[in-house]
């Protein structure tokens, strides 16, 4: 199984936003804008992410930070645009009130980056899954290994479209899960929006890997399926934590059972059985 999400997603919102001197105004100055874009669901969700100012930084004057989240929003200075930034932690509460495709619709003409991930304890070592070979048109690969994990590099990291492959060492909770992961700037990140919109996700990450051709027998696109938890929006807390029990914790599993190291009908019975009443 390949499990494919959006990981990373940042719009640019024309024009700045204008606020007075107080917090609160600032924050709503963002939704009204964002409301007039994106309708009053995304809305409702970047106020459950609760922003607060941070300190600004990449040139802008402003920024508002979600600690629950991770989300940022950067403007002012020198920038005639407002910048909307949502790692992988913000696009996974988005994803599980259904507000992601918001977002997303919004993309198609204001994405100015956009990463597709694709997750599979099948895939092998980084190096294992890049021997096997990819495109001819691909020039350029860098391998950069970490006390925390192994990363390989296809295509520049400074041009508009690049992929790494990497999997996270012990004891990161991803750690046996290998990610293949596509990035798109500029053109290409509103255009894999669009074909989100008119396709869906799993037809998004075929068509935005393509142009590599992973040549890795494991890399299977009929395998693709998604772990979207679909939650109202007060319940996004639980659907995260099933969104993580099924992402990490159930593959950590199955690698710890195929490596002998546990048996999962033991562990079972003897840690999780005795704790449910």
């Amino acid at each position: 199984m390949i499990t494919v999400k959006i990981d990373y997603i940042s719009i640019s919102l024309p024009g700045e936003l204008t606020f007075n001197t107080d917090e609160p105004s600032r924050v709503n100055s963002l939704l009204d804008a964002l409301d007039a874009l994106g309708g009053r669901a995304l809305t409702n969700a970047l106020i459950d992410m609760d922003f607060h100012e941070h300190p600004a930084f990449r040139g802008y004057k402003y920024c508002l930070r979600s600690e629950k989240t991770f989300a940022l929003v950067l403007w002012g200075g020198s920038y005639n645009h407002t910048l909307l930034e949502f790692p992988g932690t913000a696009c996974s509460v988005l994803d599980a009130s259904d507000d992601l495709d918001a977002l997303l619709l919004i993309g198609v003409k204001h994405a100015t980056r956009i990463d597709v991930a694709a997750d599979s304890v099948d895939f092998g070592l980084p190096k294992h899954f890049i021997s096997y070979g990819y495109s001819g048109r691909i020039k350029t690969r860098e391998t950069r290994n970490s006390p925390t994990g192994d990363t390989e590099y296809l295509g520049s990291r400074h041009s508009d479209k690049f992929a790494r492959v990497y999997q996270y060492h012990a004891p990161h909770p991803r750690a046996g899960i290998t990610r293949v992961e596509v990035s798109l700037k500029g053109a290409l990140a509103r255009a894999a929006c669009k074909k989100y919109r008119d396709f869906g996700l799993e037809l998004t990450c075929i068509g935005v890997s393509s142009s590599f051709g992973f040549k890795s027998p494991n890399w299977n696109t009929e395998k693709l399926t998604t772990d979207r938890v679909r939650t109202h929006r007060n319940e996004t807390v639980h659907a995260e934590t099933l969104r993580w029990l099924i992402t990490q914790v159930a593959p950590s599993i199955v690698r710890l059972h195929s490596e002998r190291v546990i048996d999962v009908d033991a562990f079972i019975n003897e840690h999780v059985r005795p704790k449910i009443r």
